[in-house]
């Protein structure tokens, strides 16, 4: 899919285009404002631009009044298929922020409900309304509001109007704006019957259609298989990385990374286990469970899975999880139990109804939504304590598996912290900036645009000290090291690479493995090596 391929520039339009934060009613042109920034974001390379939202809303586009409707404080519809139109000339792909949990007060269904009552015929397009209750607002009835937020009212994905509404209004922004892709709004909160609706729905209307979840916390692999999208926001990475840097430990970083990608294949390698107790096995994904079972079996002859269950038709979760044995909790209570009571037909009976002769890395693979910052979180610049290393954060994100998002105005190192308030996280500025760090990462976007081991490759820690870290990328053509030294000292770096000399594919020059590696103070490299 070209999203796996791409790097993605995201923007916050209203701040981007310095939009008042109330919603005023004016119409203003602001978003053409994004035509003149397309030669900046083509001379970094990115290929992808990921808006927030951009539909009519209360205040800060979350609060959404209208799905099918600019808002005016940015233009009309016009000016924005205007701006795609020039995106896609310029080979540009457009994703749009869904915001699908939940509307804003000024949602015209929810006035009706406000103004009509019991009598509106929208009152089951929202979660719990309760007409004996009473808002913050003092509406005289009570709603469910996003996470405890009153002005974010909840809508019901399981009633069928508002279904069609969201799919009517997708397929609108799929004739008007020929968008590419969605991300989706607290994806962790959304439904995943409707969750997987809307992936068919999407994929009948647009060829390689990209649906990215926004999601915190969580054993991604599963939530990407539930889900039925194509990525996730990888959270996970993002706080090991800032915080790899700024604690010195690049042992941080890389652990979430083989948890996330390589974690099973690193103990084979590295301890030469011999099978794995798969925790609460009874809440994994059978999907997953097997494929685990194939990888498993692929890396290591009678290697032994052994899930944790409880109660259950321990026969058939064997063979639906296809593993080799689970515990017997049965049994365990009842040999006690028979033991204490004297009574050994309980223990018996389990053994009877058990064996009577009648009829793992969470993500592997996947393509997570890597990113320094974004616009809900403090600007990087504003987190990494050594300004030197900022440039190596960017190094890690672009390699890392995963798909690369940079935030606007964070190419050139903008400042900006979460206890300030959104709006300071949303800036407006006049023109983009160029300096160093903006070419660097320019170079990262061109080292990964063409490397299938950076787009698609396996991830395997290779050399890993607190300050220093070496960890290859691995596709079936390629092999790239990745080489980052965050200490002020130069380091010399000894293991087998595999091959005698690479390329770097940030600077074009060659390296040679010969007698140690030299990594220079504050620096990074992707090493493509030669076959």
């Amino acid at each position: 899919m070209w999203a796996y391929e791409s790097v993605f520039y995201q923007i916050y339009p209203l701040g981007f285009c310095g939009a008042p934060f109330e919603n005023d009613g004016k119409l203003e042109h602001r978003i053409l404002k994004v035509i003149d920034w397309i030669p900046h974001i083509k001379k970094m390379g990115m290929n992808a631009i990921y808006f927030s939202p951009v539909f009519e809303s209360d205040t800060h586009g979350y609060n959404t009044r209208d799905y099918t409707k600019i808002d005016c404080r940015l233009g009309t519809n016009e000016d924005f298929a205007k701006v795609c139109k020039a995106l896609h000339k310029e080979g540009i792909k457009v994703v749009l922020d869904g915001v699908f949990n939940h509307v804003g007060r000024g949602f015209w269904a929810f006035q009706d409900v406000l103004k009509n009552r019991e009598s509106s015929p929208y009152v089951g397009w929202f979660n719990r309304i309760a007409f004996d209750g009473n808002s913050n607002y003092n509406d005289g009835l009570w709603y469910e509001g996003w996470e405890g937020n009153y002005d974010l009212v909840k809508l019901n994905l399981h009633n069928e109007d508002v279904i069609q509404h969201i799919f009517h209004a997708v397929e609108g922004w799929i004739n008007e704006f020929d968008i590419d892709g969605i991300r989706l709004d607290v994806a962790y909160c959304l439904d995943y019957g409707f969750l997987n609706r809307l992936r068919g729905f999407c994929d009948s209307k647009k060829e390689d259609f990209f649906l990215l979840g926004e999601v915190l916390h969580g054993e991604y692999g599963r939530m990407l298989r539930e889900m039925n999208i194509h990525s996730v926001t990888n959270y996970q990475c993002y706080k090991g990385i800032h915080s790899a840097f700024n604690s010195a430990n690049m042992f941080e970083i890389v652990h979430s990374l083989l948890r996330l990608f390589h974690a099973v294949e690193g103990w084979i390698n590295e301890f030469d286990i011999d099978g794995i107790r798969l925790d609460v096995a009874y809440c994994l994904d059978y999907g997953f469970l097997n494929r685990l079972r194939g990888f498993c079996d692929s890396k290591k002859e009678d290697f032994f899975l052994l899930g944790e269950v409880l109660h259950g038709e321990y026969g058939r979760m064997l063979r639906e999880m296809n593993i080799h044995s689970v515990t017997n909790y049965q049994c365990y209570k009842g040999i006690h139990s028979a033991f204490n009571s004297a009574n050994m037909f309980e223990i018996v009976h389990s053994l009877l109804r058990l064996f009577e002769d009648q009829p793992w890395a969470v993500a592997r693979g996947a393509h997570l939504l890597s990113f320094a910052d974004n616009h809900d979180v403090s600007r990087i610049a504003s987190i990494i304590q050594d300004p030197n290393c900022l440039p190596l954060v960017y190094a890690m994100v672009f390699g890392m598996p995963g798909i690369p998002c940079v935030y606007y105005g964070s190419e050139w190192g903008e400042k900006a912290d979460k206890s300030q308030g959104d709006p300071a996280l949303r800036a407006c500025f006049d023109k983009p900036q160029w300096n160093e760090l903006t070419d660097f990462i320019a170079k990262l976007t061109k080292a990964k645009e063409g490397s299938e081991a950076l787009n698609y490759g396996g991830f395997r820690s290779v050399v890993l000290t607190n300050k220093q870290c070496i960890f290859e990328r691995k596709s079936e053509n390629e092999r790239v090291l990745v080489a980052i030294n965050m200490d002020s000292n130069d380091f010399t770096a000894h293991f087998d690479a595999g091959c005698g000399q690479a390329v770097d594919l940030i600077t074009g020059q060659m390296h040679d493995f010969g007698g140690g590696s030299l990594m220079p103070a504050y620096s990074a490299a992707f090493w493509k090596c030669e076959r």
